[in-house]
């Protein structure tokens, strides 16, 4: 780590005696200090360089910690050091005594503002309220901190016995370390709030104290108060991207202590998440507040009176350092300053902004891990005999065991440990803020999807979770938290589970059974209420248990595209009566864990009403239902970060009996740590793309894709798009067309010809037969991700980030090779690269280039220089690469320049290089063209879209017909198309397609060059896709 690392690590405000070792006076005292360094305060500071052998006074009375250190920074009132070569248990002792600290600052610190005379939540004075709470927490043996207010020092205890006029604790561990005589604040949870009071201690006895009764008692409102509305005229101002010297005003809704909202126009904000807003102020009045370290948190579409979003409500933090561009940025400016096309107008018209937006994620990948020493480990679980699979991350990496709460992830049927990434991200991110120490384990589940073993019958693709079942997830949960006591990495001080979809039947049963007795909270993450319900749902309203309750049998039953044996299954679930709410809710009487249920409102696998019923049944612990506003199993979106905040502040709560407030995970860093984890297990497209393709548009013969067309959201969805390419007389290249329903709509809007291309030419035929007059209708099949044609162009017109982009996709090249061009930074290599007309032996001949860089230089100058035209591609001569490059026609076979729009409905989500396709349709547009993209929204949830399809087909007389198909066929188009779309959602889970956000699709095409992007939001009440609309200038 650099210095810059180092000091954006969080430091902590302590004084503490630092000793010269072989000096008889103290060297200083502390001003922060860190796992990593300290400053000393000291008149006389030792030079730059110097290393310093020190001791360091963490507890009076006590051995000191020797730490070696050199100095790296001076300033007027002392120096700073970083710790090298430190001895393990150095560090050890150190990180213990700093975690310690931290949070037993941050408990006195909510201490006392739970006991600030200013609040206005007034405290519980009456003697009978007063022993009726104090009698509850004896009751629930719940866990209670003591902490004196003026030294540093804490005890976990219980209350255990209320007597005449005094309390008796026990604490948990060791003897007790509260004085006799001193005050002492309680600090508890109790129904997700804080409750505390003062006691004097009378007398100490080993692990016991006895103590004054309370003569009051504080409490924590239930939720936090929100930001303050900034008065009318308040603005944010930021430095225009567009116009040296000129400034945007923007109005500011509201604002916190860091961090402010401010609305947007819609159509011409091209802000991205991530975003650093340098030079932003904030005005008010007659006050300008500059805004250090700005940074963009949250991006939120408002819809206007016509339903259409309006404007961009935009979240802002600021105080809090972000890292610095990196030390070659003008070397990488001066690089940009010299790309051609649109993408060097636009990264000049740009500056800074951009490359500052690129650099942050890329610099987000460089770190591996949730954190600076968060570390990450495979572990091995044994459940019979079968083994789970798991993998274990800690906020802080030890060697040795270490004692902190775990969270345990429990997936659900089809799920996979890898889909929670994000949480396990949030729960480090929110711990490691407060140096809390924090451990969580994802798991597979056995006979599921995932990496744990499955019965031998289940080999195979498609049939891994052929024998899932309930009590098999029962005795997955058991396993694991019996794991819990006995692994070599982690000594549970908590345990919380957290149970995704199904999977929360499997743990409510779990918790039931004494192995369970030491879970204290269970999270359930739009969790199922009983099982036959969910599954009625999710199968297309099929009422499987009717069929099993008459002797039929099921067979194999495909849930979400995932099949099962559905005997099996049925057959368990009612043996260990798993299946029905009655016995939900028994079991939820039984469980003395609190527990907190996260319900989507737009969720319609889950019934609302069950999930209430549930949650309201009385029970020993305490019941928290929040309603989220969110679909089914939120994974990766804002929409699911702010519920992993919310689960992380829950758990933060139960652990320390007190408020964690509010944050924002680094996006970038969970993205890259999802995407490196799926790389190593993704499965991907097991047929050909054309095959996968073929079947999801067409169903082998049935309705397939088209059976969208009986519903009126995706009928408006298709219609928006229409309107917005379409135009009388124009030409319209519509890029993946598929069965042609946008197509028919650009015709029947006055398109005077319609070019449709598509991957799988039976769906071009099958839109062939929907259009009755084909004179104004040209099909193509085209494959859109093939060869590389593409990139050349791109290449020759300045278009590519990074030359290594070649080395990733051309076969044949040679990265040392590349990187050797890369390194010369000479204008004739890039004139060379980019097709001009360049003498290369003059070139490699000046730059003492060695052989294989100029092989490399002299075959890709060919190449380029054939594609410009300047040589016959039969003339061109390659030594390093295939002579297939030059064959290759990959690309649209449109001239520049020749239609008037390009439509790409729900396609950029499916390329693996969707900047190759925006690039072929900035090409063939006419300047001033127009380009309509969409993509289905990240975390989209079409459950209640489908369901609605379903209830629509099962309300049809049995013998109508739509279209010459029965209700019966309908509904089995229904149901075989949402199994084929459940499997196009995996693979984008998987990282193989990519849904993007309104932020993110409008930021992919102004980085191609288009201007002018017009957010709409489409698909469904929520809406579950964006149309980005714009033009080329």
């Amino acid at each position: 780590m650099n210095n810059e690392d180092l000091r954006a690590i969080h430091r902590i405000p302590v004084r503490l005696v630092v000793s010269h070792r072989g000096r008889s006076a103290p060297l200083g005292k502390t001003r922060d200090l860190s796992l990593y360094g300290v400053f000393i305060e000291t008149p006389a500071p030792f030079s730059i360089g110097a290393v310093l052998p020190l001791e360091l006074e963490l507890d009076p009375g006590k051995p000191t910690v020797e730490l070696s250190a050199e100095v790296v920074r001076h300033t007027p009132d002392g120096m700073g050091l970083h710790f090298i070569n430190a001895e393990r248990s150095a560090t050890r002792q150190l990180k213990k005594w700093i975690v310690e600290f931290t949070s037993v600052q941050g408990t006195q610190h909510w201490v006392e503002q739970l006991h600030d005379a200013g609040r206005d939540v007034e405290p519980v004075r009456s003697p009978a309220r007063i022993r009726e709470v104090l009698e509850e927490l004896w009751r629930r043996s719940t866990e209670i901190t003591l902490v004196p207010p003026g030294r540093l020092s804490r005890d976990y205890a219980r209350l255990v016995s209320i007597e005449a006029g005094a309390l008796v604790f026990e604490t948990r561990d060791n003897a007790t370390s509260m004085l006799e005589g001193e005050e002492v604040f309680a600090l508890t949870t109790l129904k997700f709030a804080s409750w505390s009071f003062s006691v004097r201690v009378s007398a100490v006895d080993g692990r016991v104290l006895r103590c004054d009764m309370p003569t009051s008692i504080v409490h924590s409102e239930r939720r936090g108060k929100g930001r303050e509305k900034m008065p009318e005229g308040s603005v944010l101002r930021l430095p225009s991207p567009y116009r040296g010297g000129a400034e945007l005003d923007f109005p500011v809704v509201e604002r916190s202590a860091d961090g402010l909202s401010f609305r947007a126009p819609a159509e011409s904000c091209l802000v991205s998440l991530g975003a650093p807003l340098a030079g932003a102020t904030l005005i008010h009045g007659d006050r300008s507040e500059p805004l250090q370290w700005a940074e963009v948190r949250h991006i939120t579409p408002l819809a206007g009176d016509a339903g259409e979003p309006s404007s961009l409500r935009i979240g802002v933090s600021f105080g809090v350092p972000h890292r610095r561009a990196p030390r070659d940025a003008p070397d990488e400016a001066q690089r940009a300053s010299r790309i051609g096309g649109p993408l060097g107008w636009i990264s000049r018209r740009l500056g800074g902004f951009l490359n500052t937006v690129s650099y942050v994620f890329h610099r987000s990948r460089a770190k591996l891990g949730h954190g600076l020493d968060a570390t990450s480990r495979r572990v091995t679980i044994t459940t019979g005999p079968l083994q789970l699979a798991g993998v274990l991350e800690q906020s802080f990496g030890s060697d040795e065991r270490v004692k902190c709460p775990l969270v345990i992830v429990i997936p659900g049927f089809a799920g996979r440990k890898e889909q929670m990434s994000y949480l396990a991200g949030t729960l480090i991110d929110g711990f490691r803020r407060q140096h809390g120490d924090l451990a969580v384990l994802r798991i597979d589940g056995s006979n599921n999807l995932g990496e744990s073993e499955r019965d031998p019958e289940c080999t195979g693709a498609g049939r891994e979770a052929l024998h899932y079942t309930l009590s098999g997830l029962v005795d997955d949960v058991l396993a694991t938290l019996s794991w819990s006591r006995q692994n070599p990495f982690v000594e549970p001080t908590h345990v919380i589970l957290v149970s995704v979809s199904m999977a929360s039947i499997g743990v409510r049963r779990a918790l039931t059974l004494p192995e369970a007795a030491d879970v204290g909270l269970w999270v359930s993450y739009m969790g199922a209420a009983d099982a036959i319900h969910a599954i009625r749902n999710v199968s297309g309203n099929i009422d499987l248990d009717a069929y099993h309750s008459r002797g039929q049998r099921l067979g194999f039953v495909s849930l979400n595209g995932v099949l099962t044996d559905g005997d099996r299954f049925w057959a368990d679930m009612l043996a260990q009566g798993l299946g029905y709410l009655d016995g939900a809710r028994r079991e939820m009487a039984q469980i003395k864990a609190d527990v907190v249920w996260l319900r989507g409102i737009h969720d319609a696998w889950m019934d609302p009403r069950r999930v209430e019923e549930l949650i309201d049944t009385e029970a020993p612990g305490e019941r928290e239902l929040i309603k989220v506003d969110s679909g089914h199993v939120p994974r990766t979106g804002d929409e699911a970060i702010s519920q992993f905040v919310a689960i992380t502040q829950r758990v933060w709560q139960h652990v320390h009996q007190s408020p964690l407030a509010t944050f924002r995970p680094s996006l970038g860093r969970l993205e890259v740590n999802a995407r490196d984890e799926w790389a190593r297990v993704r499965g991907g497209i097991r047929e050909t793309p054309s095959a996968w393709w073929r079947s999801y548009l067409l169903a082998d013969g049935g309705l397939g894709f088209d059976v969208l067309e009986y519903t009126p959201d995706y009928g408006s969805f298709m219609d928006l798009q229409a309107d917005r390419a379409a135009a009388a007389g124009a030409t319209v290249l519509d890029l993946g067309a598929g069965t042609g329903n946008l197509t028919v709509r650009l015709l029947s809007r006055g398109a005077e010809r319609v070019i449709a291309m598509d991957l799988v030419e039976d769906a071009l035929a099958s839109l062939r037969s929907k259009v009755d007059d084909d004179r104004r209708l040209e099909t193509r099949p085209i494959d859109l991700d093939a060869g590389t044609r593409v990139l050349f162009r791109r290449l020759v017109a300045g278009d590519l980030p990074s030359l290594h982009t070649l080395a990733e996709r051309v076969p044949g090249i040679d990265r040392q090779a590349l990187d050797r061009l890369i390194a010369t930074r000479d204008d004739d290599v890039h004139g060379a690269l980019i097709g001009r007309d360049v003498d290369v032996t003059r070139v490699v001949n000046g730059l003492r280039l060695p052989t294989h860089a100029a092989e490399l230089l002299a075959d890709l100058s060919a190449i380029t220089r054939a594609l410009r035209g300047r040589i016959p591609a039969e003339d061109a001569a390659l030594t390093t690469l295939p002579r297939t490059l030059l064959d290759d026609h990959s690309g649209l076979p449109l001239p520049d320049n020749s239609v008037d729009a390009v439509a790409m409905s729900l396609l950029l989500s499916y390329l693996r290089h969707p900047e190759d396709a925006l690039y072929e349709a900035w090409r063939v547009l006419k300047p001033g063209g127009r380009l309509v993209v969409s993509s289905m929204l990240r975390d989209s949830d079409t459950s209640k879209l489908y369901l609605a399809l379903v209830d629509q087909f099962e309300r049809l007389d049995p013998d109508a017909r739509l279209d010459g198909h029965s209700p019966e066929q309908l509904l089995g188009a229904a149901r075989s198309f949402v199994d084929h779309a459940a499997e196009l959602y995996r693979f984008e889970e998987e990282g193989a397609f990519t849904f993007y956000t309104p932020a993110e699709l409008s930021a992919l095409v102004v980085r191609r060059g288009f201007v002018e992007p017009h957010v709409e939001l489409a698909f469904g009440a929520p809406p579950q896709a964006v149309i980005v609309t714009c033009r080329r200038a």
